[in-house]
């Protein structure tokens, strides 16, 4: 029989791995609604055109770039979020999927070798 404590650890850890659990269901929620869009995009345009992130996010602080009130370290992270926000969705939300669930199963596995 395994100490109190290390059973009370594995139990918090276990459902701490809900979280990125939950980050896969929203991704997968986010590219089911990234395909709708990328339909719309090719029936309006007669083409293809892949759909950034920040049109499936519908991300409007993109306008705090312009705020020169930032800090250096601030501005740097909002350059690289505007530029991961110009990436293609479909690609994003699905490694986001992969990396969420990777990240989950293996807090339940360490949740389970606890035990």
């Amino acid at each position: 029989m395994s100490h109190p404590a290390s059973r009370a650890a594995a139990v918090a850890i276990h459902f701490i791995a809900y979280l990125p659990l939950a980050g896969v269901t929203l991704s997968v929620f986010m590219t089911l609604k990234t395909l709708v869009l990328q339909v719309m995009l090719v029936v309006d345009k007669g083409g293809w055109a892949w759909v950034k992130c920040h049109q499936a996010m519908n991300l409007g602080f993109l306008q705090v770039l312009l705020d020169d009130r930032l800090s250096p370290f601030r501005r740097q992270l909002l350059l690289g979020a505007a530029k991961l926000a110009n990436t293609p969705a479909l690609f994003v939300f699905i490694g986001l999927a992969l990396v969420c669930l990777g990240i989950g199963k293996g807090l339940q596995a360490m949740a389970r070798g606890m035990e």
